[in-house]
């Protein structure tokens, strides 16, 4: 196995390798935009600023959001 790969799959066994800390270092920015950006959207919708729709009938939802192959469309 060559040694790009071992990094990458030392960052899914969970072990802090080199990759794995400029992954952290790379992609904690953008973590930070994210948790902030999700925070006010729920302050927003506590404050009233969004409002909540409940639609008039009843409402299957299957799944989440994917791009597809998650077999979504046999279970409807």
């Amino acid at each position: 196995m060559n040694r790009r790969l071992a990094d990458l799959l030392a960052i899914y066994d969970g072990e802090p390798g080199p990759a794995a800390r400029v992954l952290s270092t790379v992609l904690a920015p953008a973590g930070a935009l994210y948790g902030g950006a999700m925070r006010l959207r729920s302050a927003a919708y506590r404050l009233g600023v969004f409002s909540v729709r409940v639609p008039p009938c009843r409402v299957v939802s299957v799944g989440a959001l994917g791009a597809g192959g998650s077999g979504k469309t046999q279970v409807v």
